[in-house]
């Protein structure tokens, strides 16, 4: 427009010189010059020549100013930058904090991510391998051709057709034009999308969620094909890039699977947790079983999906099956103490009603029994509890069972001192002075602990006559019915091994037969393992062991148990005869 005007000021500045030479000749035409001239003069009245050289002058600077605006408009719609180059945060998956990432490692562009392989790139905290390949991809099919013509680079220029050239390539390779209005409506919707997606996963329809996510890239990808002005597109590309990461965070059916698992496993190790404040330690223990079942339950769908986020999962699913396999031991020793504590607490019932006990060797039988009893309660305690508050409740019951020993002993030394003879009238002053003498006994335990020391070499040299006196021949238990429901067996008991069934740390368990070939099972326990090797087909006699009746289930059995003070023998043969040497 100002071009038409320009031109049209200096034709009618001509005509009117043109008219005005013209007047002299021709007197029609005189005054038309005047007329005409007044049209360039206005409204100041100036000279021709001086409106003339104004009007050039002006139109040439309007010119320059056009021309220079057109330029900047050309390069502003390829680039917010001078280089053309975008910045790393409106790069696809590139959000603000990677975008810091990238920057503080020295990519600031993607010129910057074309110059570097993809391995560099994982070397960038928070940028892995498929975002490194994404970025790469991207950056080299959009901007590849930059690399090496870019002005950075190479400081070159182009020619104003071959700029020409560029965008009209640009505009055939993006397709049909999008205006402002249409990209807005195209980022929406996409990030409407997005919501409903992200909608599916938190009503767990994970399943109709994975199904969308294909769909939704590819809109993604031609939403981001459409944004070709990279300074005035600029905060479409980022809100484009925040949905791809929206995308990427939408978990897999696996991983929904495995993260719901995790939280069924986490519930149940509360459960066992508290089981353990409030002594509950059958409900512990299932909520423990639980609770592992479910972690190997994720860790076999984690690795079945072999995806990267299970790998990033992995370690501490291990250090959670470690704490419920901790938590499990710590229930089941709580378990084993609880039982001990049990079986001591009656055995220290049944000590105070000795008292009541009017036969010395009665009660020697009865004390004899509770401290097997009491050391075999704690044999079977695990040997690897570690527990502060277990370990002291497992020293008390040590010390219990010491004192069981004590009163046992006392009764010993007691015995072997007394005359061996029978009154021959009931309530005589033996029988008497000797329920006396055992009521005070078990009243008394810790002085029995007091005395023990002083009348130890008196009760060794007693103890001996009595063996010496008894000494004669002795019937050997030659069948099951002839072992007696009984803490200490008087007579040899001889077995034959044949087979060993189990042991548990504490015991080792073998299934025996008697002289006649009838069944029993031996409960050796494991200070005396050493003695023997228990081999198959071997035969001992034991002594002072420990006799069981039982029934199970209508089945009925017989146990034999070793003893603190068993004596046993291996003997090369069946004994032939009913009678043996003692």
């Amino acid at each position: 427009m100002s071009t038409v005007i320009y031109v049209a000021g200096v034709g009618v500045a001509a005509i009117g010189w043109i008219l005005d030479s013209l007047a002299t000749v021709l007197p029609v035409v005189s005054g038309w010059g005047d007329v005409l001239l007044s049209f360039v003069t206005w409204p100041f009245d100036l000279p021709v020549w001086q409106s003339v050289v104004i009007a050039t002058v002006l139109f040439v600077t309007a010119l320059n100013i056009v021309e220079s605006g057109t330029s900047t408009t050309g390069d502003g719609s390829d680039t917010p930058d001078a280089d053309g180059i975008p910045n790393v945060e409106e790069l696809p998956g590139v959000g603000e904090h990677k975008a810091d990432t990238l920057r503080d490692a020295g990519y600031k562009d993607a010129e910057d991510i074309l110059t570097a392989t993809k391995a560099e790139l994982t070397e960038v905290d928070g940028i892995g391998t498929a975002l490194a390949a994404r970025l790469t991809t991207t950056v080299t099919e959009r901007y590849g051709d930059r690399k090496g013509d870019s002005p950075k680079t190479h400081g070159t220029t182009s020619s104003p057709s071959e700029d020409s050239n560029d965008e009209t390539t640009a505009h055939e390779s993006t397709g049909t034009a999008h205006t402002d209005r249409e990209k807005t409506r195209l980022v929406a919707g996409l990030e409407l999308t997005c919501d409903r997606i992200e909608t599916l996963v938190e009503t767990d329809e994970v399943s109709e969620a994975n199904e969308r996510i294909p769909a939704t890239r590819a809109a993604v990808s031609q939403t981001r094909d459409a944004l070709t002005t990279l300074s005035s597109d600029r905060d479409l590309r980022l809100r484009v890039n925040d949905v791809e990461d929206r995308l990427d965070a939408v978990p897999t059916e696996a991983e929904a699977q495995y993260h719901e698992l995790v939280t069924d496993g986490d519930e149940h190790v509360t459960a066992a947790q508290e089981a353990v404040e409030t002594g509950e330690i059958e409900a512990g223990l299932e909520a423990c079983e639980n609770a592992h079942a479910v972690y190997r339950s994720a860790r076999q769908i984690g690795e079945t999906a072999n995806e990267q986020w299970f790998t990033e999962e992995k370690a501490a699913l291990d250090g959670r099956i470690t704490s419920v396999e901790a938590l499990t031991d710590r229930l089941e020793y709580e378990r084993e103490v609880q039982q001990a504590e049990a079986t001591i607490d009656t055995l220290t019932q049944r000590v105070s009603s000795l008292k009541e006990t009017s036969e010395l060797q009665e009660a020697e039988d009865v004390i004899q029994s509770i401290v097997d009893d009491g050391n075999n309660a704690l044999d079977r305690l695990p040997d690897d509890i570690t527990a502060p508050e277990l370990e002291r409740r497992v020293a008390h019951l040590r010390e219990q069972v010491t004192e069981f020993e004590a009163v046992a002993e006392h009764l010993a030394a007691q015995s072997a001192s007394t005359p061996s003879h029978t009154p021959t009238e009931p309530g005589s002053e033996t029988a008497s002075s000797t329920s006396e003498e055992t009521r005070d006994t078990v009243d008394s335990p810790a002085t029995a602990t007091d005395d023990r020391e002083d009348k130890k070499s008196t009760t060794s040299e007693r103890s001996s006559d009595a063996v010496r006196d008894t000494e004669g021949p002795r019937s050997v238990v030659r069948t099951a019915a002839g072992i007696e429901e009984t803490p200490q067996h008087t007579a040899p008991v001889v077995l034959r091994i044949r087979e060993q069934l189990t042991e548990d740390g504490r015991r080792h368990v073998f299934r025996a037969e008697t002289s006649d070939g009838e069944s029993v099972q031996l409960d050796v326990w494991n200070r005396h393992l050493s003695e023997f090797n228990w081999e198959p087909g071997a035969w001992y006699a034991f002594e002072k062991v420990r006799g069981q009746q039982w029934t199970v289930n209508g089945e009925s059995g017989v146990t034999v148990s070793t003893t603190p003070d068993v004596t046993v023998t291996q003997r090369d043969s069946a004994p032939d005869a009913d009678v043996t040497a003692g």
